[in-house]
């Protein structure tokens, strides 16, 4: 299938490190999802409640990344993959988070792919 909804640096402010330190400070990450789906009943019919609403996961990945403060990226991208399939019944979810905290690299990050 080659349609998909995505999302691309979604940028949140979260406490998230190994290191007590690192999560008292607020850090930006940004989080990109990518939701296979089939886009074509929403491409000819124009409506909303044929496709799944990028704003609506949008809320959902910041309500879930600001939830509580976490040690690792990879936990919270699949948190936020299995609150994206609950929620929205789609079968997989790719989740990509980029965290700025080695200075020698623009970003790191992970990438998390869940399935329902």
């Amino acid at each position: 299938m080659a349609d998909r909804i995505f999302i691309e640096d979604l940028k949140v402010r979260v406490r998230i490190g190994v290191d007590p330190d690192e999560r008292r400070k607020l850090r930006t990450v940004l989080i990109c999802l990518e939701i296979p789906r089939s886009l074509q009943k929403a491409s000819r019919t124009d409506r909303l409640a044929d496709t799944v609403s990028y704003w609506e996961v949008s809320k959902v990945v910041d309500k879930v990344a600001r939830a509580r403060p976490r040690r690792l990226i990879e936990h919270l991208a699949g948190e936020i993959g299995r609150e994206v399939i609950k929620i929205f019944r789609v079968k997989r979810v790719k989740v990509s988070i980029k965290k700025f905290i080695v200075k020698q690299a623009r970003y790191v990050g992970v990438q998390v792919t869940s399935r329902a």
